[in-house]
């Protein structure tokens, strides 16, 4: 049976495998797609964009992946701002490779029970999402059976 586990928790393995990143200065998210031309994503032709959420034990995560590149999160208390950039096309094992750069973690315990500041971690997940693209799986890039989901896209309702 897989092991559930949250893209927090791959952040962190993926640390424990990836050079130290120096930290940077804290800034903003960049929302104005001219700001960072190489990480907009066209919004109808990549199945990354929209809003995904996972519950389980009534904990709920969401991850709302902009076409600027920019990512917003939530996890229980938790809030994440972050940059992100996946490959245009699946790899030939039919996963895309999805690069997260948290930007701000603005505190609060994640589902997992995690309080740890996740600001300028960087980590590289892979992506399988399901035939009809309504579902997605984040899995670790040592061990693709390692996977967390799947998360469901949500419809935005415009008021």
């Amino acid at each position: 049976m897989l092991q559930r586990l949250s893209i927090v928790t791959l952040i962190l393995l993926a640390g424990c495998a990836s050079q130290p990143q120096q930290p940077q200065p804290t800034k903003p998210v960049e929302t104005s797609p001219q700001a960072s031309p190489e990480k907009v994503v066209d919004p109808m032709k990549h199945p990354i964009l929209g809003l995904w959420e996972y519950t389980e034990n009534g904990c709920t995560e969401t991850y709302q992946f902009l076409s600027n590149g920019s990512r917003r999160g939530t996890s229980a208390n938790e809030i994440i701002e972050a940059t992100y950039s996946i490959s245009a096309e699946p790899l030939p094992n039919g996963f895309y490779l999805l690069t997260d750069r948290v930007v701000r973690d603005l505190g609060g315990a994640a589902c997992s029970g995690s309080d740890v500041d996740l600001t300028n971690s960087v980590t590289k997940v892979l992506v399988r999402f399901s035939a009809d693209y309504r579902r997605l799986r984040f899995c670790s890039i040592q061990d693709s059976s390692q996977c967390f989901g799947p998360l469901i896209k949500q419809e935005i309702r415009l008021q």
